[in-house]
């Protein structure tokens, strides 16, 4: 019976699959078993783990995801240890007997792992997985993960014993089955974080921003199923669960914005104030989506409740002067864009707001003052395109029509 067994999902990983295992084949220890599930590849995945003979168990299988590749091989495992290890990514040669080290040291704790080398496509390292956004943690690490999936997978050893216990991968989740499976060890076990590079990730596979906004998706989907099966833990730690559902929806807003996917972008940060109500930052960023869309009402319904928490924000002010310039209220335009230019830092510049008061003075028909407020805009920024239109138009008396105001801050 090996001490170790290896799990190796693989879908069409003919470029990276032989470096994967070799550093498998190459460790230091010796005591384990290599089992790869290919997972309905239509590559050479199939050619190069039959290549390997005896020295690994394959298993072959119509395309079911991730997974169940992970179950199918966690289901023949022999190991007192199970080690996980993705097809794109490999270890460093003594990885398993610095772990299994610690395991004899720690035998109350289940999980081991540890950070890793992040290297791009054209096999340069560039920084370690974890370090500069996520921190490691070991012992009760159960709140830390809901906030932060901080295990690098390929680098989890973890006891037997503990994971017939926490049960397979949840083979429903597209993407996050890793961070499920790992709060359910965390809800019972204690873990042992190792803050060296065990290994090294390939970021080529990291994907688009598309498979970003479906992980994030799934992300909220792990944390409803974590909830209801950890319901104790999950009110012991509420205010991590509450900001990580928050963070899912923003990032999700993020994906639709980046998308100018406006309407979608508005009502996820919507669903994103939901949890964190008070942000500043989240009703800012809805209010800007309600804005960009054109949706004027609501934006500029969400504006007033912004300026009454703070009188004095200028960019606030600014847009609700732009609002009602686009309904044709120059009188409220005026009001707002004072405030904008009063309300703020003594010393403050903002040639835009100049120049739309310009614009809303010019409706009122204030011509002469209008002029000199724009040319006060180019003062503050000399190339001001906006303005300079308007300073030239202005002066030759043209219809109020022909007059440009800038919709967004720009310098």
């Amino acid at each position: 019976m090996p001490k170790v067994s290896v799990v190796i999902p693989a879908f069409n990983a003919e470029a990276t699959l032989i470096r994967a295992i070799d550093s498998v084949l190459s460790q230091t220890f010796r005591d384990f078993e290599v089992i790869v599930c290919n997972d309905g590849s239509t590559d050479r995945t199939r050619e190069i783990i039959k290549g390997y003979g005896d020295q690994v168990i394959g298993i072959h299988q119509e395309n079911r995801g991730r997974g169940a590749a992970r179950n199918r091989c966690v289901e023949i495992t022999r190991g007192d240890y199970v080690a996980f290890l993705d097809a794109d990514d490999w270890w460093i040669k003594d990885k398993l007997d610095l772990q299994l080290a610690l395991a004899e040291t720690h035998p109350e704790t289940a999980v081991f792992c540890g950070n890793l080398y992040v290297v791009n496509r054209d096999g340069i390292i560039y920084r370690s997985l974890n370090g500069k956004w996520h921190v490691g943690h070991s012992g009760d690490v159960f709140r830390y993960l809901v906030r932060h999936n901080f295990v690098p997978f390929p680098t989890v050893l973890v006891r037997q014993e503990a994971l017939r216990q926490t049960g397979y991968f949840n083979e429903g989740l597209p993407r996050c089955q890793d961070q499920e499976f790992l709060l359910r060890l965390a809800a019972r076990f204690k873990f042992c974080y190792q803050n060296q590079n065990l290994g090294y990730c390939d970021d080529c596979n990291w994907g688009s921003g598309e498979k970003t906004s479906v992980t994030y998706s799934c992300y909220i989907q792990m944390l409803d199923r974590i909830r209801s099966l950890f319901p104790e833990q999950a009110e012991l730690y509420r205010d991590s669960f509450v900001k990580s559902y928050s963070d899912a929806y923003s990032e999700i807003a993020r994906y639709h914005e980046d998308n100018k996917e406006l309407d979608a972008a508005a009502e996820n940060y919507r669903l994103a104030l939901e949890y964190t109500p008070k942000s500043r930052v989240l009703q800012w960023k809805r209010l800007m989506a309600l804005y960009r869309s054109g949706r004027f009402d609501e934006c500029l319904e969400a504006l007033n409740r912004f300026i009454e928490e703070d009188p004095y924000h200028v960019e606030a002010h600014f847009y609700k002067g732009n609002i009602y310039l686009a309904a044709g209220q120059a009188d409220k335009a005026v009001e707002a864009f004072e405030n904008s230019l009063y309300g703020g830092y003594l010393y403050q510049q903002f040639p835009e707001c100049l120049n739309n008061l310009g614009v809303a003075y010019a409706r009122l028909g204030r011509s002469s003052r209008a002029s000199e407020v724009v040319e006060q805009a180019l003062q503050q920024q000399e190339f001001y395109s906006d303005a300079l239109w308007n300073i030239e138009n202005l002066r030759q008396g043209k219809p109020l029509e022909t007059l440009k105001w800038t919709t967004r801050k720009v310098f």
